[in-house]
């Protein structure tokens, strides 16, 4: 079966399909039917072959050939691409997000791909600690405000002992 495949993908390969290259804001959504490298200004660069199903920009459909070829020669769609990892035969959708001039210091694209179910999510490091509940803490214990010039005040308004006149001795 993986052979048929191979000589398919072959028999379809004529020559590199066109470069997508993207309006802010556009979409492309396919079949990946290859991943290749290819030779970029700045050296070698990945390449995914999509078989081009839609391809939107705000809202609209815009003409599009049957296949694109996207080259993965911005860091940040390499890196999606990476996060997502399409197959051969998945169906993806990139957006382009936006330019460096549009707000944003670096292009921005997003990918999603139709890989079924969500992959084994383990830990990558940059989590939240998980944290047990833990009890309030305990009150402290109440210490007596020591005055300055008076020394401590004993009761709970704050009169001490030496404040309190006798009542016989308030009578005239």
């Amino acid at each position: 079966m993986a052979l048929e495949n191979l000589i398919a993908r072959l028999e379809q390969w004529d020559r590199w399909p066109p470069a997508w290259e993207p309006a802010v804001g556009e979409i492309l959504a396919g079949v990946v039917l290859d991943y290749s490298e290819g030779e970029s200004p700045y050296g070698k660069c990945h390449v995914v072959v999509v078989d081009v199903q839609a391809r939107r920009l705000n809202g609209k459909t815009i003409e599009h050939p049957k296949r694109f070829a996207v080259w993965l020669s911005k860091a940040v769609l390499l890196k999606e691409f990476q996060r997502v990892r399409p197959g051969i035969g998945q169906v993806i959708a990139i957006k382009y997000v936006s330019e460096p001039n549009t707000g944003c210091a670096y292009h921005q694209y997003k990918v999603l791909a139709d890989n079924g179910a969500p992959k084994q999510m383990q830990p990558l490091g940059g989590e939240e600690p998980e944290r047990k509940p833990q009890r309030p803490p305990a009150a402290p214990a109440r210490r007596p405000f020591v005055s300055p010039a008076r020394g401590p005040i004993q009761g709970e308004l704050g009169v001490s002992h030496s404040d309190v006149v006798p009542a016989s001795s308030l009578r005239r």
